[in-house]
């Protein structure tokens, strides 16, 4: 389940706010000091800080080719697995579409891409009685 998933390394306008720190991690991995910890900046729903923590750790939510990169991971999805996208009218992702996320993940018939009237922050809340009856609709009942 994507429930108004926000992080996004692998889009330009997220990687101008992080691309020097992903670099300096990139880097301090190839000298072998991947397990060591510096400072590198984060962003999130448009603020900006900085955050202490190794280079690996750093590197693998940042990459943008890595496994943090939700295309690229809703693309490996096993096919027997259905698929959840809950997207709001009013998060910076909506725009995309299904596009972006839901429909590079393997075509399954339980998989669905619901869209609620929220942002970012409210979607899950707004969503939540959906979300169960979607994890209802997968049970399978077995004697």
């Amino acid at each position: 389940m994507a429930i108004g998933p926000g992080h996004t390394p692998d889009r330009h306008k997220f990687q101008v706010h992080v691309a020097s720190s992903v670099e300096k991690a990139r880097q301090m991995i190839a000298q072998g000091k991947g397990d060591d910890k510096a400072w590198f900046d984060d962003t999130n729903q448009g603020r900006t800080k900085t955050v202490r923590t190794t280079a690996k750790i750093y590197f693998s939510f940042f990459d943008p080719a890595g496994l943090a990169a939700m295309p690229k991971s809703a693309a490996a999805i096993p096919t027997a697995v259905p698929f959840l996208v809950v997207i709001g009218t009013q998060d910076p992702l909506f725009s995309q579409g299904q596009e972006y996320l839901f429909n590079k993940a393997p075509k399954h018939p339980k998989s669905k891409y619901l869209v609620v009237e929220g942002d970012h922050v409210s979607t899950p809340t707004i969503a939540a009685a959906q979300i169960v009856e979607w994890i209802s609709s997968l049970e399978t009942v077995t004697k």
